[in-house]
């Protein structure tokens, strides 16, 4: 625990409420202290353990025995201002050092930009996807008709039309036979 110079501290030590407080010893640094001992800084109650002001020399490990059996410890380093302020310098330049530069490298990447097949060929990426999506439909339509068409033949007839080198016009008219068939299904 860090504390600094000049401050209280006060230590309790854990007690049952039907354990005698006069049973407490406190050990300071390896030196035993008895209950009620008072000096101008220093008051070691049975249970509590108060030390005003702090200085250097009190930093160590406080303990508390009831019975010869360690009810409760703790370890205290006292500090000065300055070493306080100098730390809290330290722990500010290492944020500054190291997680800023890893911030500014996460949002000036394109981490939060669309994919960039959005990109090149809309202005807005919210167009871009939605006919990314239409597209995908149209596909998925497309694969559904042929399915009725052609039922299982569906893969023979692709591997046929992959061989077969077909212009615009042909392909077009082959689309519009397809959508006349379908059409002529709905009547």
């Amino acid at each position: 625990m860090l504390i600094l110079e000049g401050q209280w501290l006060t230590l309790r030590c854990a007690l049952k409420k039907d354990e005698d407080k006069n049973q407490t010893v406190w050990v300071v640094n390896g030196n035993t202290i008895e209950p009620n001992y008072y000096e101008w800084r220093i008051k070691a109650e049975a249970d509590m353990f108060e030390v005003f002001p702090t200085v250097l020399d009190d930093a160590g490990i406080f303990e508390c025995l009831y019975e010869d059996q360690l009810r409760g410890f703790a370890n205290i380093t006292i500090v000065t201002r300055w070493a306080a302020i100098w730390m809290g310098y330290q722990n500010y330049m290492t944020v500054m050092c190291v997680f800023l530069p890893l911030w500014v490298a996460l949002l000036g990447s394109n981490f939060f930009a669309p994919p960039p097949k959005f990109k090149k060929k809309h202005g807005k990426w919210g167009d871009a996807y939605i006919e990314h999506r239409l597209n995908d439909n149209v596909s998925k339509a497309k694969e559904s008709i042929a399915r009725k068409k052609f039922g299982d033949d569906l893969e023979k007839q692709k591997e046929f039309l992959l061989r077969s080198q077909y212009g615009p016009a042909e392909t077009a008219a082959i689309n519009r036979r397809i959508i006349q068939t379908i059409l002529d299904g709905c009547r």
